[in-house]
């Protein structure tokens, strides 16, 4: 089987490298892929280089292309990356006998959907989000938008006319299937996965450095970009009421460029440098970063859109053995959390509902072992990566 996966992200994006290389690989060996992504002119500048990423693709089987990723303005950068991604995709089914398209996020669909219509390709939709209303919901858009009802009609049209729609949360599936009734039957919920053999605490040890358990009693840890939906103002708040309960937390941040940032709102919330630290991390390092936490906080806006949301950090964190701080409303999340006691849900952003929490992870943490031991087991349970590629690969035979 030849198939195309066409991704926004770019394969040097986290997103890419976390969550399309892995799945592809594993795919490899029963589908020949090309991969066509839009890369960021800095992230291939600070990149090894085009040239050997192509041959560790090539050594998997995977043959890569790219196009160059265009920000602004806005509406005719997007339109033009589209309309690259349609030329550069029929010389790649030309020259590579293409039968199935896979589409990773609203974008990468236009392109899909052209080839279905045009060259009658199966076309898997991986709808990730519900993109436009993750647009209203981030401010970007309003609903009165010439933009956003485009976007919404070509959603309809996408899940219509698609061999198949992958969505991240089993309540994301339910509202769709309610929502677009000519989808049930064509709809598979595959959660946001995570490589259980680079993610096991069994076999990590922590990292070194900026972590001296003699100095703090509880270490917090948040990692990656806070963009749009993370709520820095209210974890902060969160580590403020665990000030009073542990002697001397730590909170560690794990973020690339947003370090000013970070630091002006705890200074403004008078919390000293020596109660946090922001660090740079590459994503090989980042399991060793997690095991050394005793529990991973964030905080997502629950918002509509978030109801098909499965963040990637939940899931490392699990298969790490560290229990996680979240708030109630993002996707299956919560039922997860609650139902398998692997952490601890604050139903509210209030002092209050934080000491709660507080107190309940306390509580799981004195499990010691035994907690590690059943954070593991659930993230194998719902997040395994070979699950996922399984589930793909039925995806891909069905179609």
């Amino acid at each position: 089987m030849n198939a195309l996966y066409i991704s926004y992200d770019g394969i040097l994006d986290p997103l890419g490298g976390s969550q399309v290389m892995p799945y592809l690989e594993g795919l490899s060996k029963d589908i020949n892929f090309s991969l066509l992504t839009f890369e960021k002119k800095h992230k291939l500048k600070n990149s090894p280089g085009p040239g050997s990423i192509k041959d560790t693709f090539s050594s998997k089987g995977i043959s890569w292309e790219y196009l160059i990723y265009h920000k602004r303005p806005s509406i005719p950068a997007t339109l033009f990356d589209i309309f690259s991604g349609v030329v550069k995709s029929i010389s790649l089914l030309r020259s590579r006998g293409v039968g199935v398209v896979h589409a990773r996020g609203y974008i990468s669909a236009c392109i899909a959907l052209f080839l279905k219509k045009t060259y009658k390709t199966k076309f898997i939709f991986d709808m990730r989000g519900l993109w436009p209303d993750e647009k209203v919901d981030a401010g970007s858009w309003k609903k009165s938008d010439l933009t956003y009802k485009v976007f919404k009609y070509l959603e309809k049209l996408f899940f219509r006319y698609c061999d198949w729609v992958v969505v991240l949360s089993q309540k994301g599936k339910l509202l769709l299937e309610k929502a677009y009734p000519f989808v049930n039957g064509k709809i598979s919920f595959i959660p946001t996965c995570v490589d259980l053999d680079l993610f096991d605490y069994r076999s990590i040890k922590p990292a070194p450095e900026g972590f001296i358990k003699k100095n703090h009693d509880f270490i917090f840890l948040y990692n990656g970009s806070l963009g749009s939906w993370y709520m820095l103002e209210e974890m902060i708040d969160f580590f403020l009421a665990s000030i009073g309960y542990y002697k001397n937390p730590l909170f560690i941040f794990l973020n690339e460029s947003e370090g000013p940032l970070i630091e002006s709102r705890m200074r403004a919330k008078g919390i000293g440098p020596e109660a946090y630290s922001v660090k740079f991390f590459k994503r090989q390092s980042l399991s060793a970063w997690i095991r050394s936490a005793d529990a991973c906080l964030f905080f997502i806006r629950p918002v509509f859109s978030k109801i098909v949301s499965c963040p990637t950090k939940f899931a490392e964190a699990l298969a790490c053995g560290v229990p996680v701080v979240i708030n109630s409303g993002i996707g299956d999340t919560e039922d997860i959390v609650k139902d398998n006691k692997v952490g601890v849900v604050c139903e509210a952003f209030s002092r209050r509902s934080y000491e709660q929490a507080i107190a309940g992870l306390s509580a799981l943490i004195s499990e010691g072992q035994k907690l590690k031991e059943r954070c593991r087991q659930v993230s194998q349970k719902y997040f395994s990566l070979k699950d996922g590629v399984k589930e793909y690969l039925d995806i891909y035979q069905k179609i």
